[in-house]
């Protein structure tokens, strides 16, 4: 098969859709986009760190800076959103509808 036969198959795009529009289906994209960004924090925080201890002109001192500037907004990203998107689902009710017994 050949590669633009398999990517544009009809039921492919329907398939992912319907599934990234169930529960679980949103979890696990949120899950994917929370490691996303805990990864690049953790790249991103080694490598400015690597830079600014190095011995170096003015450019390699701003990009460690802004290195630690993105850093720490990667880190944001992870913290503030991931626990957002766990909490948008209602609890069911626990009371029966004839009140208690």
């Amino acid at each position: 098969m050949a590669d633009s036969e398999r990517f544009s198959a009809p039921g492919c795009w329907a398939a992912f859709t319907n599934f990234a529009r169930t529960c679980k289906g949103i979890l696990l994209l949120a899950e994917i986009d929370f490691l996303r960004t805990l990864i690049a924090t953790i790249l991103y925080l080694i490598i400015s760190i690597i830079v600014l201890v190095e011995k170096g002109n003015h450019s390699k001192i701003v990009a460690g800076v802004m290195g630690l500037i993105a850093a720490c907004l990667f880190g944001y990203d992870a913290y503030f959103t991931f626990p957002l998107r766990q909490q948008r689902h209602t609890a069911a009710p626990t009371d029966t509808a004839d009140g208690p017994v």
